[in-house]
């Protein structure tokens, strides 16, 4: 008795399209701010549609990269705790980048 399945080409076409996304994203990779909390991100994981507005509701005013880096940390992680499900801004982090892979690898 032969079986026949299909499909089995398209599945490996999927597994070398993913082989080759992978490889583009190895190393170090710089992604903007507006990208890795893009609007998808945040609306997900916040009340907000912006990373500007979600620092502005929790009293931060930041309109330079100095801005930012001048918050501090426990004030930060207070409003991260207080208005989405994450504890942390390295939490917040690793989320965005998490999402941000998956979105590249087309595994959303």
């Amino acid at each position: 008795m032969d079986i026949e399945i299909e499909g089995l080409d398209e599945l490996e076409n999927y597994f070398e399209q993913l082989e080759e996304k992978a490889k583009e994203l190895e190393g170090e990779n710089k992604v903007p701010f507006s990208e890795l909390f893009d609007t998808s991100f945040m609306s997900e994981h916040t009340p907000h549609t912006d990373f500007v507005a979600f620092l502005e509701a929790g009293g931060f005013e930041v309109e330079t990269q100095e801005d930012f880096e001048a918050i501090p940390e426990a004030e930060l992680n207070e409003h991260i705790r207080e208005t989405t499900e994450l504890e942390s801004w390295e939490e917040m982090q690793a989320a965005a980048t998490e999402a941000w892979v998956a979105e590249q690898m087309d595994l959303g």
